[in-house]
């Protein structure tokens, strides 16, 4: 009895210590977030007032002095993700990647990089979002706690975890959301000790950025109708259309990927171009511009002309197209709740039109149409209609955002349409894809996830990649030596030795062994 007390309060020691670490990253995320969000609210200030003193006093040598700084900006930019590529893009996928061992961090480098990047492509008006840099501050900062503090290596998808966690967490003010993502999109498996890891660090990270900047919502309106079953058919049909829009979307940025990838210019001028052309978008209209949550409010409590919506959505559905594939840092996530606010106002005003639905249900519309469209396009039906739950601070459309959400989902899957965060994981892993030297051995260390294929098998009846050989496997607070007849179990952690050469082929397959179960393929 008292060599099994002693390991229970062993264990408890340490998963203290471990959640202690988890925390001491939500702090550290919601504090880096903090900043970040200041710096875009006062980079979109900046951006208005010079935009409004070009209009007002028009010259050549503004002219200049604006082409200049753009070009300066897309110089920045061309180096920094040439010699630091982990910086490009949202950062979901490269997060996704690191914790699936593909990537590495240089975490403070990065980290740097990319806060410098996100706010000059966000602050100078491209459309795009701080939700996916978000989450890969988030896991800089995780990964450099882990580094620091030194913990195990098999812990560190624990840290990377509660940053990103944290880092949705701290740009909305969302923090089962943040749960729900860690889990849902970047790990895909639950395990008790990862779901309080997520949960500690998503809070202490909400707690930061409320203690901030306020206990408001992000968005602020009212509801006075709410659904009865007789709408229901309706909502329906607003999903089924945002998951066309959302499939379209999702291929037209293959496609726009491809186009833009085969421009045979230097990338600067590439940038730059996309620079001129927010520039001039915003000339017209600054709304259209970065993060868009003006627009998206006014969506809610803004009166426009209905032709004038259809312009809205042409311009920003394409705009925002064409900065995401530009490869510089800024997500995608806000963007598309915009578009999806848009279709949903656009939605809600033909049914008030036309239809004779209250007016006061428009604003319903928008809220699934975001839903909708954003499940459509990432395909993540929990985390899009929690994180809408808490962005309005509203529980009176819980069922339809439901409703819409799988509806979208559903329709996606039989359309066969992907998320648009896997494509980029896919298209990460290729381009980053080396030969490694066949004759140097390494570690791979291979979490087993409850009823996945690795589960209750024996290490015999697996068919492992050539080269390779299970050396040892970590089963709660002990480690052993398997042989051929050991039965591996949920929870377990394997070490695979394995030569350089042929790991970077069979990492994908090793890991999603260890996650998927055999639901999964059915």
């Amino acid at each position: 009895m008292g060599r099994i007390d002693s390991i229970f309060k062993d264990k408890k020691h340490k998963l203290t210590g471990l959640y202690g670490s988890c925390a001491l990253v939500g702090l550290f995320t919601g504090l880096t977030i903090v900043a970040l969000r200041f710096s875009l609210g006062m980079a979109q200030v900046i951006r208005t007032a010079r935009y409004r003193s070009f209009v007002e006093n028009f010259s050549v040598d503004s002219v200049s002095l604006w082409v200049l700084y753009f070009l300066g900006i897309s110089v920045f930019l061309y180096f920094s993700t040439k010699y630091f590529p982990n910086i490009k893009g949202g950062g979901i996928p490269l997060t996704r990647a690191n914790l699936l061992k593909q990537v590495e961090f240089s975490w403070g480098r990065e980290l740097m990089l990319k806060f410098a990047g996100t706010i000059l492509t966000i602050g100078n008006g491209l459309s795009l979002g701080r939700k996916g840099p978000s989450i890969q501050l988030g896991a800089l900062v995780g990964d450099g706690v882990h580094k620091t503090l030194k913990r195990k290596e098999y812990e560190k998808k624990y840290f990377v975890s509660c940053g990103a966690a944290a880092g949705i967490s701290a740009a909305f003010n969302a923090p089962l959301a943040g749960v729900i993502f860690a889990l849902e999109e970047l790990n895909r498996f639950f395990s008790p000790t990862l779901v309080t890891c997520v949960m500690i660090a998503s809070v202490v990270g909400d707690i930061v950025t409320r203690g901030l900047f306020g206990l408001h919502q992000v968005f602020s309106f009212d509801l006075h109708s709410t659904f009865n079953l007789i709408h229901y058919p309706t909502i329906i049909f607003l999903a089924l259309l945002c998951s066309l829009l959302g499939i379209y979307f999702n291929r037209s940025f293959v496609r726009f990927k491809e186009i833009y990838t085969g421009i045979m210019v230097h990338p600067i001028i590439k940038i730059f171009c996309i620079f001129l052309l927010a520039f001039s978008i915003g000339i017209m209209y600054t709304k259209f511009l970065g993060i868009g949550y003006s627009l998206a409010d006014s969506m809610f409590n803004g009166s426009f002309p209905f032709r004038i919506l259809f312009l809205f959505l042409g311009v920003k559905f394409f705009f925002t197209l064409i900065c995401s594939v530009s490869g510089v840092p800024g997500g995608i996530f806000l963007p598309m709740l915009l578009i999806g606010s848009l279709i949903g106002r656009i939605y809600g005003e033909i049914m008030f039109r036309y239809f004779s639905l209250d007016e006061g249900y428009i604003i319903y519309f928008v809220v699934l149409g975001m839903a909708s469209f954003f499940t459509a396009v990432a395909r993540t039906p929990i985390t899009a209609s929690v994180l809408m739950l808490e962005l309005t601070g509203s529980f009176e459309h819980f069922f339809p955002l439901i409703v819409c959400s799988m509806v979208a989902f559903l329709v996606t899957e039989v359309a066969g349409s992907r998320s648009i965060y896997d494509f980029l994981l896919e298209d990460l892993l290729k381009n980053q894809r080396t030969e490694g030297n066949k004759d140097k051995k390494i570690t791979l260390l291979i979490p087993v996830a409850s009823n996945s294929k690795l589960d209750s098998t024996r290490i015999k009846d697996t068919k492992w990649p050539n080269g390779s050989l299970v050396v040892c496997i970590g089963r709660e607070d002990k480690e052993f030596i398997p042989h051929g007849d050991t039965l591996i179990e949920g929870g377990d952690v394997l070490t695979l030795l394995i030569d350089e050469n042929a790991a970077h082929s069979a990492k994908m397959k090793l890991f999603r062994l260890g996650e998927e179960s055999f639901e999964d393929n059915d």
